[in-house]
């Protein structure tokens, strides 16, 4: 087991006087504790009314960047089942957590999986404001029954499902119907009195809303420890979010340096195809056939950027800044009725270089679809822990097994559930069109060690 034995590092002077220790060996993959990080603390202490809500809250900096259909959902069950959890890194009683010198994990309050904040659309439209949640005790958040079960329900779940906390919900004062003109039509103007955070009961439309329950609420900053790490599992931002996301990421975060990253990958090829075919299950792709929706992206990358198109390998490291921008909305997101980018979503390579000129390639985790599933749990949960600075304690691993191991490890049957039967020909093309682009991911993460089929 990974144990606490004291670290190098000296125990950090909070604002308010007090000591915290350093972590103990288990936390020592965590950033230090940097001096904007103690201004914040101390900026949310004294001005609790005025801070910015990504000063005065736990805004996550822990956050899954990419890809849809790479294996996000099953990473992420893992990791919230409990493990990193404060209840079980610092104990059940959650005016403790503070004080706590290990390295924990603070999942969001409330059902919410993707924020997908630095989205264009939550960013510009809802705001700081939405991406905290409203303010809910930090008590909810304690895990309930036996230490150390899988999925134990945190205090507040039950009664949040039972509308318990809509006060928590309402605004401080109602938002002028001047100001939001949505808040004119009747279903909608529950949204100018309560928080877009929080979601009505029952079924819609909710022209009279008395309960609601909470969408998703990160802690105040004050309550939790400096060494507390909140998480994020967004999974559009690698590509498809598109070139304003790492910029604003980069100016929202009270240090840009303690951000780290997880980023997922799977056979870009085989990426494609479950997108396309998600996306038809929930009938929102209307081309039923994958080989045509393939060859119309190619169709439109080619006439958005021809000389990149013929030769992206060359091309792209060679764009500056703004040409690289520009190719990333224009032609890889594209305009609306290309926005179904099912094939230019595994365009890894565009990523890569648009994300390491904000952020030290040091601060992601790339990691395979495949590569993770054949992992064992201890294996899994170390690689998070180590990137993250996450204390994990490897003698509790075995109570996690059921949901942190993959089928193919485990040997259930159904370990090809998302093996995907490509035509021939579209596999042959699309081979060949995603070979140089991988060749460049592969040159700019070089720690990437997976190769995926040239032919």
């Amino acid at each position: 087991a990974a144990g606490d034995a004291a670290a190098e590092r000296p125990a950090v002077s909070l604002p308010d006087g007090s000591s915290l220790a350093a972590p103990g060996s288990a936390s020592l993959g965590a950033p230090p504790i940097s001096e904007r990080l103690l201004d914040a603390i101390r900026l949310a202490r004294d001005s609790p009314a005025t801070a910015p809500p990504n000063v005065s809250r736990l805004i996550p900096t822990f956050i899954f960047i990419g890809n849809p259909k790479c294996g996000s959902t099953f990473l992420w069950d893992c990791l919230r089942s409990g493990i990193f959890d404060a209840t079980y890194v610092c104990g059940q009683d959650s005016s403790t957590w503070a004080t706590c010198n290990r390295r924990y994990l603070v999942t969001a309050f409330g059902p919410r999986k993707e924020f997908n904040f630095y989205d264009k659309h939550f960013y510009i439209n809802h705001g700081w404001s939405w991406y905290v949640g409203p303010e809910v005790p930090l008590a909810l958040h304690e895990r309930l029954g036996k230490p150390w079960t899988l999925d134990a329900p945190r205090r507040g779940d039950a009664p949040n499902r039972q509308g318990r906390f809509t006060e928590s919900c309402r605004r401080p004062l109602p938002i002028p119907v001047e100001r939001k003109p949505v808040c004119r039509k009747p279903h909608e103007a529950w949204r100018c009195v309560f928080s877009e955070a929080c979601v009505p009961l029952g079924p819609a439309p909710h022209t009279r809303v008395k309960a609601l329950y909470v969408d998703h609420s990160l802690p105040r900053r004050t309550e939790v420890s400096p060494y507390a790490v909140s998480a994020d599992p967004s999974i559009n931002y690698w590509v498809k979010a598109g070139p304003q996301a790492m910029r604003w990421m980069y100016e929202g975060a009270v240090d840009p340096s303690a951000l780290r990253f997880v980023m997922l990958t799977r056979d870009p090829v085989e990426r494609a195809y479950s997108n396309w075919r998600m996306f038809r299950e929930w009938m929102w792709e209307d081309v039923g056939n994958f080989t045509q929706c393939a060859e119309e992206e190619l169709a439109h990358l080619r006439a958005c950027d021809p000389e990149t198109f013929a030769d992206p390998y060359a091309r792209l490291p060679a764009m500056d800044g703004a040409q690289l921008d520009r190719y990333h909305q224009q032609c890889v997101i594209g305009p609306p009725k290309h926005l179904l980018n099912h094939v230019r979503g595994s365009l890894y390579a565009v990523g890569a270089l648009q994300w390491f000129k904000w952020f030290s390639p040091a601060q992601f985790l790339v990691l395979d679809n495949e590569d993770v599933r054949a992992m064992r749990a201890e294996e899994v949960l170390s690689a998070v822990a180590a990137h993250a600075g996450l204390h994990l304690d490897l003698s509790k691993v075995g109570n996690f097994r059921p949901v942190c191991e993959g089928l193919q490890r485990r040997g259930d049957p159904r370990k090809r559930f998302h093996a995907h039967h490509v035509s021939p020909g579209a596999k042959t093309f699309l081979r060949r069109f995603f070979r140089p682009y991988n060749e460049l991911f592969y040159e700019r993460v070089p720690a990437f060690k997976r190769r995926w089929p040239a032919e």
